[in-house]
């Protein structure tokens, strides 16, 4: 994928084809049968043929021991220690070897690309019909994503690789909860009919569902910044408000279901010397979280508004108006004050009137009554 095209056609040649042993995984593939390479790339990655992968080592490398000198060197480029590479199949050689760490550093890198991405979590390809061979379909190897004993939900792409000496490997991508996880077993063992022919238990399949439920059960992915969330607010001399700030990338990171947020470390650079004005989106500090010791996201601290300078409010007018306006403010209260006097002593005179009015009514009623007493 480094080295051409997809589209490029390639013509399978006789010297390919006797590099492959005898009896090991092949796409049936016949000397100058002309093939894209993107095919080739689909039959080595679905199916594990060995046929494919020794036809695209000769056509990118020019020999199958250049090929493996840009294996090599490209390891070494992606910080493979444990890894060294003396054929393009896999099969087994004293100086073929690696590690799961290698292995995932390698599948990370292709991964991120797309046409790889796309056939490692391919189940089936069809191979268009060629100058040699009829149109063919070819299945994965890895069983978890097949409706066998070994399926997977959880899984969604894979790579199979045995040997009698390196045992049963295998590498999957697979969506665990809110993780997307990858996952490397190798040297598993496997069982066979009486006959040694018949494989029986790929123990493979197996230990890669139970890795994942290990991690199912122990781990968690939890998001620790993301946009729009106030993180902090800092003080802006001069200006019109405090600013308020947020994350400027958001973050996500796996953590054990048991952490707490109170097992989390959140340390805020403080910023020195903040003045007016701030613009929205500027720097304004930093964040790191930390976990145990580890830390586990950072990232700048960004203002979330615009904070203007501060201006102290001023009545419109000069001194003059100023003090026209306080006069009118006196004089409405005066006025005020008057207008509740009148109102007072408007209510003592009906006050007063209503009790003389009532002090004649009683006189009336006294004199009435020693009338009728008298004629009585």
């Amino acid at each position: 994928l480094d080295n051409a095209s997809l589209s490029e056609e390639v013509t399978v040649t006789r010297s390919a084809l006797n590099t492959v042993e005898i009896g090991s995984v092949s796409a049936g593939l016949k000397a100058g049968e002309k093939i894209s390479l993107e095919a080739l790339l689909y039959c080595m990655m679905v199916s594990s043929a060995n046929d494919a992968a020794a036809v695209i080592a000769e056509y990118i490398g020019g020999t199958r021991a250049g090929f493996v000198d840009l294996m090599n060197q490209k390891a070494e480029a992606l910080g493979c220690r444990d890894t060294h590479f003396s054929n393009a199949t896999g099969l087994h050689d004293e100086q073929t070897y690696t590690t799961a760490r290698d292995v995932l550093r390698i599948l990370e890198v292709g991964l991120a690309n797309d046409a790889f991405a796309a056939m490692f979590c391919c189940k089936e390809y069809t191979v268009s019909q060629t100058n040699e061979s009829e149109e063919r379909i070819i299945t994965t190897t890895n069983d978890m994503m097949l409706k066998t004993k070994y399926r997977d939900d959880r899984v969604t792409g894979g790579k199979t690789g045995a040997t009698e000496q390196a045992g049963r490997c295998l590498a999957v991508t697979a969506e665990v909860g809110n993780m997307e996880l990858v996952g490397i077993v190798m040297g598993a063992a496997a069982e066979y009919e009486e006959s040694g022919l018949a494989l029986t238990v790929n123990y493979s399949f197996m230990e890669m569902s139970q890795l994942l439920d290990h991690a199912e059960d122990t781990f968690t992915c939890s998001q620790l910044f993301f946009m729009g969330q106030v993180l902090d607010r800092y003080a802006v001399t001069n200006g019109a408000n405090d600013v308020a700030v947020m994350p400027a990338d958001e973050a996500r990171c796996v953590l054990p279901v048991t952490a707490t947020a109170t097992d989390l470390i959140w340390e805020h650079s403080k910023s020195v010397g903040l003045t007016a004005p701030v613009s929205k989106g500027q720097t304004v500090a930093d964040i790191t979280v930390w976990y145990n010791g580890i830390c586990l996201a950072q990232t700048d601290l960004v203002a979330m508004t615009d904070v203007g300078i501060y201006q102290a409010y001023e009545a419109p007018g000069g001194e003059d108006d100023q003090e026209e306006i306080h006069g009118q403010i006196l004089a409405t209260i005066l006025g005020v004050i008057a207008g509740i006097a009148v109102l007072i002593f408007v209510a003592m005179l009906l006050i007063r009137a209503i009790n003389t009015a009532m002090l004649k009514a009683r006189v009336r009623r006294r004199r009435r009554n020693r009338r009728r007493n008298r004629h009585v």
